[in-house]
């Protein structure tokens, strides 16, 4: 199975989905290449949201979150 299609079966299971969670599981690290490619080919209702998290540094990174729309 390539990344593409871990990534595909991962959001048609009802799972979302950020870049490190993609690089964690497949080491996939260009996910942003990987879903615009599924909503663009495949036509698949992709949405994605920001989220931030801030380290004990007090560092703060932004990240999207993928999933398909129900």
């Amino acid at each position: 199975m390539n990344k593409t299609d871990a990534v595909r079966n991962h959001l048609t299971s009802g799972k979302s989905l950020t870049s490190l969670e993609a690089i964690d599981k497949w080491k996939a690290t260009r996910l942003s290449a990987i879903i615009f490619n599924l909503k663009h080919d495949e036509q698949l209702d992709i949405v994605d949201q920001w989220e931030s998290y801030t380290g004990q540094d007090g560092d703060t990174t932004r990240f999207k979150r993928y999933w398909i729309r129900k």
